[in-house]
């Protein structure tokens, strides 16, 4: 089936399946391993097959069936990277079927129908065929759904015919012969002594031991007790002869289910042998096929370890910058938002409770006769104030364009005793700018223009705007009377919005030397 002119690949494949000592299997392990490696490498796909089939046969016979059969779905992957020809039908047919065998197996008896009922559609030679529909029989023996088996042994026994293959033939006319006993149809009873002879003349041990089981289960079930316990003696006999111990396994449970029960001990300690011989298996193999090649088995794993603790590092780490920066920008987001939400009840409450009492109070005045003049020009500036006061604080709309809101904030702060200047305030690119950082950029120059008109008495104030690169500068500068730096809550508020925003801001003055700051975001 497989293009192999190896003869170590030869040897090996034959030691799989009739291994001699302990080691055989680790060695045949070691062997397909490279050579699965070497021919991945080489892009030698059907050696890489062959190579992953063997693989999974050793995990087959140490009853590793998960990893059996990921090894055979691994050669299908493989397969459907060829095109189609003769060679891949006859390696896929080979692969489903041994899927269907694994999940019969496991019992999961709907998905080995599926199996073979797709592998069944590949099969063109009659040695497949017949063994598809033998195997299909099979489950549906298992299922007790009789008449289906009846029905794939008939078609199984006729394309043995068709091949004259001894084996095929005895086999499926026998699982015919004992599917029709279950149905009660007679000639089932001469098919199973028809197929027990041809095996005995292929000399097919297992076979033979196969036509014992069902001709001792065809007496039981019609209770003729003598034939039961000839043909479960001969079954028994074999097994041990042969020295299989799942045919053994079978023999003794049998044994039990006709009710013979001194059998149980014996079949207690087989089942029990057949662990501690599945463990030795599996606990020789590992030695030997850790023991062959340490050196290259060391350094692999050495660099397996390696690989880990560094992907685990890089992960720890990764995951550590993400936590710390998420946690850091939703701690400063939800205390900017909460900033900002005060803010805009602060403005409404001023707007709504004080200004517009202010302003009934006023127009109360003045429609009385004796008002005072003073007293009304007081109001009209606690009026001033609270309007100020709103417009400090109040809600921002990014709905318009940013450029036109800042050119609108430093014209308002224009007047007869200061003339405040914008250079480069297009040249940004305000759309690329998220709106918090929009918001704390307009409440800084805000707070700082304030600043300005309260204390510093200044004349000019130049505000330059600077595309850097990655960041945005932003340079305040008055000629007003300056001031010793002490961070007051206003400065404060300042660099705590900024910090909120990845920013930063530095402040530079000097009593009568003017104020500057600059601005990164």
């Amino acid at each position: 089936m497989f293009c192999q002119s190896n003869d170590s690949v030869a040897y090996y494949s034959g030691v799989i399946r009739n291994p001699e000592n302990d080691s055989d299997l680790a060695k045949a392990y070691n062997f397909f391993i490279k050579k699965r490696e070497e021919y991945a490498d080489k892009k030698l796909i059907k050696n890489e097959i062959y190579a992953t089939l063997n693989i999974a046969d050793i995990q087959k016979n140490l009853v590793y069936i998960d990893d059996s059969e990921r090894l055979n779905i691994e050669s299908i992957d493989l397969l459907d990277l060829l095109d189609e020809d003769e060679w891949t039908r006859s390696v896929r047919v080979k692969i489903l079927n041994d899927l269907g065998k694994i999940y019969r197996e496991k019992k999961d008896y709907n998905e080995a129908l599926k199996i073979y009922d797709n592998v069944l559609k590949l099969s063109i030679k009659k040695n497949e065929i017949s063994t598809i529909q033998n195997n299909i029989g099979v489950v549906y023996l298992k299922l007790k759904k009789y008449e289906l088996a009846r029905q794939q042994f008939q078609l199984a026994y006729r394309k043995a015919l068709e091949i004259d293959s001894v084996i095929l033939i005895a086999r499926s006319l026998d699982n015919l012969g004992f599917t029709k006993t279950k149905l009660n149809i007679e000639s089932g009873l001469k098919n199973m002594e028809d197929a027990l002879k041809l095996k005995k003349e292929k000399n097919h041990s297992l076979g033979i031991y196969t036509s014992y089981e069902h001709l001792s289960k065809y007496y039981y079930d019609r209770g003729e007790l003598e034939q039961t316990e000839f043909y479960s003696n001969k079954a028994l006999e074999l097994a041990k002869s042969i020295r299989n111990i799942k045919a053994l396994t079978s023999a003794l449970r049998l044994k039990i289910e006709f009710g013979d029960q001194k059998f149980i001990n014996e079949y207690i300690k087989v089942r029990d042998s057949i662990d501690d011989i599945r463990d030795t298996d599996r606990s020789n193999f590992n030695y030997y096929a850790y023991r062959f090649d340490k050196k290259d088995r060391d350094l692999q794993k050495s660099k397996i370890n390696n690989e880990r603790k560094t992907y685990f590092l890089i992960l720890f780490i990764l995951i550590s910058i993400f936590l710390y920066f998420f946690l850091k920008s939703k701690h400063k987001k939800d205390k900017l938002q909460q900033v900002f939400t005060a803010e805009s009840r602060i403005s409404k409450k001023v707007h709504d409770e004080v200004a517009n009492d202010v302003f009934q109070f006023m127009t109360k005045l003045q429609r009385e006769p004796n008002s005072k003049e003073q007293l009304i020009d007081d109001l009209e500036e606690i009026y001033n104030k609270t309007r100020d006061i709103s417009k400090e604080h109040s809600v921002l709309d990014l709905k318009g364009d940013f450029e036109d809101v800042l050119s609108d904030l430093i014209l308002s702060f224009n007047s007869p005793e200061t003339n405040v200047i914008a250079k480069g305030i297009s040249d940004v690119n305000w759309n690329a700018i998220s709106d918090l950082k929009r918001i704390a950029i307009y409440k800084i120059l805000q707070e700082l223009l304030i600043n300005m008109k309260k204390h510093s008495a200044a004349s000019v104030v130049v505000l330059t705007f600077k595309n850097n690169r990655k960041t945005i500068q932003i340079n305040y500068n008055d000629n007003g009377v300056g001031c010793d730096l002490k961070k007051g809550s206003g400065l404060q508020n300042v660099e705590n919005r900024m910090a909120s925003i990845n920013g930063s801001i530095t402040f530079e003055s000097k009593i009568d030397k003017g104020f500057k700051a600059k601005l990164t975001v």
